[in-house]
């Protein structure tokens, strides 16, 4: 797909709304920072402030002046006036941008607004109908973003502007609304999900810190610090403790939003690394995702024969060259045909089936199967000097080899020819 019919995400903020509602802005400028940073190469437009046509974009997160793209929609948002364009004029806009940048099927317009005195929300809706009517017939979504204590007319608003485009609300009312965001964008790019480093609700005398185990082979990891207020300081450190400001800006990006603060670090160094924070108020989580370029391989001859013991091998590969690692066990999570699980531990000690020890290569002899059929299989890496591991799922099937029977025969009676 050519870059100028790929999909494009388009945020629609109503700036005057916003300002109404308590917190709002620094929630939308959290969310927008959130839903840009973690996909990466996606295309992104903002739409907003007194000036619909005044919109930032098409950016990416990835782009070299990400920063000066986040830093004009903080403008636009922060900017507020009685001329402030009403949310019909920035819908219109957004379909005008879609039909510019040929936003492909599948794009998505993200709509923030707030409780407002002028706003009727009934009315509103009869009269953006028609127009939702059209970006749905082109296979463009709309969703709404619910932001803390928006009132029920809002929300339901909201919700009939997504139900006509086939979208979603995304609500930003509980405590760890931020984090599911954040958990459900990984989800949806295929990036798998975030794991909790530490949480806790601090006084700004505490100290926190979170330790991070990064293994090699991490092509990419992502770092990211929730916190309820703004206030107060916080470093990532590598292994050998110089702080994030000293690495090559080549290798990591800094995203620092009102309530969260993303880290993404490209390549990193192995080890331990630590975040710390100090003079904050109020709950503080630290989340991890990562990507690791390792994968698990497994070679069963099939079908495996019932009812005898049977050799695999297992080893692990940097995309499809296979690798020798150190200090690690793998272990075959295997599930039978009628459900039951169990783990064994595969082993590269030359002993038994293991050929060669240390080469790389883990064999297990499995015990004599007796359920022909599927066999699952989860094959698990644990580090031994990292609190890590890598899984990778495969299967194996089974099947009843043909039987040779022998009988006596009594040949006194056979003649010759």
């Amino acid at each position: 797909v050519s870059a100028e019919s790929a999909p494009l995400v388009v945020v629609v903020a109503d700036a005057q709304a916003l300002h109404q509602t308590e917190d709002a802005v620094e929630v939308a400028a959290t969310f927008i920072g959130l839903l840009s940073t973690l996909q990466g190469a996606q295309r992104f437009v903002f739409v907003g402030g007194d000036d619909p046509s005044r919109q930032v974009g098409p950016f990416s997160a990835s782009d070299p002046d990400y920063d000066d793209s986040r830093a004009r929609i903080l403008t636009l948002l922060g900017t507020v006036d009685e001329q402030s364009a009403p949310l019909v004029g920035l819908l219109l806009e957004a379909q005008a941008v879609l039909s510019r940048e040929q936003g492909a099927p599948g794009s998505e317009v993200y709509v923030i607004t707030g409780d407002s005195a002028e706003t009727d929300f009934g009315q509103l809706a009869i009269q953006l109908s028609p127009l939702v009517g059209r970006f749905d017939e082109f296979g463009w979504t709309i969703n709404g973003v619910e932001l803390p204590n928006a009132s029920s007319e809002s929300v339901l608003f909201l919700e009939g502007l997504a139900s006509e485009s086939a979208g979603r609300v995304i609500d930003l009312s509980g405590r760890n609304a931020l984090m599911d965001v954040a958990d459900s964008i990984l989800g949806r790019v295929g990036r798998g999900s975030l794991s909790a480093l530490g949480r806790r609700d601090l006084d700004p005398s505490e100290l926190m810190s979170s330790a991070i185990s990064i293994v090699p082979g991490t092509s990419e990891t992502t770092i990211i610090l929730f916190r309820d207020e703004t206030v107060g300081e916080m470093q990532l450190s590598n292994p050998l403790g110089f702080g994030v400001s000293a690495f090559d800006q080549s290798k990591f990006q800094i995203v620092e939003t009102p309530h969260a603060i993303i880290w993404r670090l490209i390549d990193p160094e192995p080890g331990n690394w630590r975040v710390d924070v100090s003079g904050m108020q109020g709950g503080v989580s630290v989340w991890r995702h990562t990507a690791n370029d390792y994968s698990l391989a497994l070679i069963a001859n099939e079908p495996v024969p019932l009812n005898e013991p049977v050799a695999i091998l297992a080893y692990v590969q940097r995309g499809d060259q296979p690798v020798n690692l150190e200090d690690v066990r793998m272990y075959a999570n295997i599930t039978i045909p009628e459900g039951s699980r169990v783990t064994l531990e595969m082993m590269d000690d030359g002993i038994g089936s293991d050929a060669v020890e240390g080469d790389g290569s883990f064999t297990l002899t499995l015990p004599p199967l007796l359920a022909e059929g599927e066999y699952q299989v989860e094959l698990e890496l644990d580090w031994l000097t990292y609190n890590h591991r890598i899984s990778s799922l495969t299967s194996f099937s089974t099947s009843i080899f043909p039987v040779l029977l022998v009988a006596a025969v009594d040949f006194e009676e056979l003649q010759p020819g």
